[in-house]
């Protein structure tokens, strides 16, 4: 937040962030970065502030902010695709009647303000909803969608990034050996922000592997 903040950049960077910029100068190969040095994470925010200040509103403020980096990342690279994705799994056809176009036109009229009162987030939905769905279901703590990935499958991404790391590297210059190296001794001690990091490494080395039979 102070890195952010003393280079004048947003605060909120929705999903568009992987890797600090510290971990990617030690997980990214010297080649690589030498070859993308203009690329970084917030080239991408960049964009989309640009977009998002070209917008005529009566109101600009950080909660429209979030709104807009919702609907233009969140909700498409993440969400909808999943939803997609697990529908059509099991032969449905997945719909999102939050997603008619002439209600989110009329949710992104609303101020944040009435998006957000008192501390409580979707404020003016859940008022609306009150005479239909009890307290305890409207106003109960938010739970998370995230996946126990150390739990569920940590030794399985140790190993197999433990077996084939040196030689992908030496394949592909896109991955330092040292900073591999560093993020599998962060998770095998008990690192848990290090695991998102093992599972990035752990895809990429698998897909490459099979897809450039390398």
């Amino acid at each position: 937040m102070l890195s952010r903040a003393a280079q004048n950049q947003e605060f909120y960077w929705s999903s568009a962030r992987s890797f600090k910029e510290s971990v990617k100068s030690r997980f990214l190969h010297p080649d690589f970065r030498n070859r993308h040095q203009s690329l970084n994470s917030y080239s991408i925010i960049k964009a989309f502030k640009e977009e998002y200040n070209a917008i005529k509103k009566p109101f600009h403020d950080h909660i429209d902010w979030m709104c807009f980096m919702g609907f233009k990342l969140t909700d498409p690279h993440w969400y909808l695709y999943r939803g997609d994705k697990l529908g059509m799994a099991h032969s449905i056809e997945l719909r999102s009647p939050f997603l008619d176009y002439e209600f989110v036109n009329f949710a992104l009229s609303i101020p944040g303000s009435m998006k957000v009162k008192n501390n409580e987030p979707k404020y003016i939905l859940k008022k609306s909803l009150e005479a239909i769905l009890p307290d305890e279901v409207l106003y109960r703590k938010k739970m998370g969608f995230c996946l126990p990935l150390k739990q569920w499958g940590g030794e399985i991404m140790i190993d197999y990034v433990e077996s084939n790391y040196v030689e992908f590297c030496k394949n592909f210059n896109l991955l330092n050996q040292d900073g591999i190296k560093q993020i599998l001794n962060n998770v095998k001690g008990g690192n848990e922000r290090s695991v998102n990091d093992l599972w990035t490494a752990y895809f990429l080395i698998s897909w490459l592997k099979r897809w450039m039979h390398a």
